[in-house]
């Protein structure tokens, strides 16, 4: 390899440009990648869509992070607070100071 490109090449400090190699590239090479781009842009359309927005449930987030979020604690602990979720909303969990 340095009988090929050189001493100075093969020992490349930053004043040495050829570091890619001549940079030559075939044009049906290049055709091909941007042909493979498209259809990797495309797929990627495929795979987007809007999630559905109930407007008739209750708002408990404060964004999507936190929705989640609570939509895990809701299937781990759901069962469990149900009780004192209905308190709450109804006003008899807190004393009458």
């Amino acid at each position: 390899m340095k009988n090929t490109v050189g001493e100075r090449a093969f020992y490349a400090d930053p004043e040495v440009a050829a570091y890619g190699g001549e940079g030559k590239v075939a044009p049906d090479a290049v055709d091909r990648m941007v042909a493979e781009l498209e259809e990797q842009k495309r797929k990627r359309l495929d795979f987007s869509r809007r999630r559905k927005y109930y407007e008739e449930r209750d708002v408990s987030h404060i964004n999507d992070r936190n929705a989640h979020f609570n939509k895990k604690i809701e299937r781990a602990f759901g069962e469990h607070t149900k009780e004192i979720k209905a308190n709450l909303e109804r006003g008899t969990a807190l004393p009458d100071h």
